[in-house]
């Protein structure tokens, strides 16, 4: 992958992350990000009228890169406690919070209050999110 679709591979997994759509243009690559269908009703729509009105204009020049699903996320949280090998309480707890109701709001309780480990999940997560967003551009025929 080169530096370009690098560069562009993290920004898509950020924008995902954060409820927003993502579309890429399958010859330019130009980026579209647009509020979920759900997060646009509680918003300005102005603030995005551009970008619907080109992704409207242009649809089929556009591919939609598809977020991640809940059960895939939970995947990713799970991944990340099971390389705990050397913080076992954490690996304990976090373990406990994957099992149990509201999983991803405990797991997240969790890592919020974990130190140094709290970075190495939002680095691992990162990690994990952009090599989900290449498959997915692979899965595209945009390499």
């Amino acid at each position: 992958m080169d530096a370009n679709l690098s560069a562009k591979t993290k920004e898509i997994a950020e924008e995902l992350d954060m409820g927003f759509r993502a579309f890429i243009h399958k010859t330019t690559r130009a980026l579209i990000f647009v509020p979920s269908e759900d997060a646009l009703e509680n918003m300005e729509a102005d603030a995005w009228e551009e970008e619907l009105k080109l992704l409207k204009k242009q649809r089929k020049s556009y591919e939609e890169i598809e977020k991640w699903t809940s059960s895939e996320a939970f995947n990713m949280m799970r991944d990340f406690t099971e390389q705990l090998t050397n913080a076992p309480q954490l690996k304990n707890r976090l373990t406990f919070a994957l099992e149990n109701k509201k999983p991803f709001s405990h797991f997240m309780a969790i890592i919020h209050d974990s130190g140094a480990y709290r970075d190495k999940w939002f680095d691992f997560k990162l990690k994990w999110l952009m090599e989900y967003v290449a498959s997915q551009l692979e899965v595209l025929g945009i390499k």
